[in-house]
């Protein structure tokens, strides 16, 4: 059964392999590049008119069933074939070191490799935090 055309068509933009798959129809009305969670989130919701077409790019691999993904601090992520990791240029006032940005390059964007964690704050610090930016 085949899906309908306004539902999100999901296109990496090459597999592993090197050529494009699953594209349901030949024309859009949004492309939405990168299938991190802000770009799945945007695509969703134009997604919910019935009217229009949404195409999602996304040039790293599906990797949800990737037991490394579901694991917290997922051993190997970092620096894995799903990492851009991008390297910053020297930096003068610190000795002209370069530093590793590490970004999410899979379905689900940097969600993939940030190995579950989360900072969880207290009530006081975020009445302090809602203060200072009000």
């Amino acid at each position: 059964m085949s899906q309908p055309s306004h539902l999100i068509s999901l296109l990496p933009i090459f597999s592993q392999h090197g050529f494009i798959f699953n594209v349901i129809c030949d024309s859009f009305d949004y492309i939405i590049v990168g299938a991190g969670t802000a770009g799945l989130v945007v695509a969703n919701r134009l997604s919910e008119n019935p009217n229009i077409t949404v195409v999602v790019m996304e040039p790293g691999p599906d990797v949800r069933d990737f037991p490394g993904v579901q694991a917290a601090f997922p051993p190997g992520a970092i620096n894995a074939s799903i990492d851009w990791a991008y390297t910053s240029i020297p930096q003068p006032r610190l000795n002209n070191r370069t530093f590793q940005y590490h970004a999410g390059r899979a379905i689900g964007g940097s969600s993939t490799i940030n190995g579950s964690f989360r900072l969880s704050i207290t009530k006081v610090c975020f009445t302090r935090f809602v203060l200072l930016v009000v």
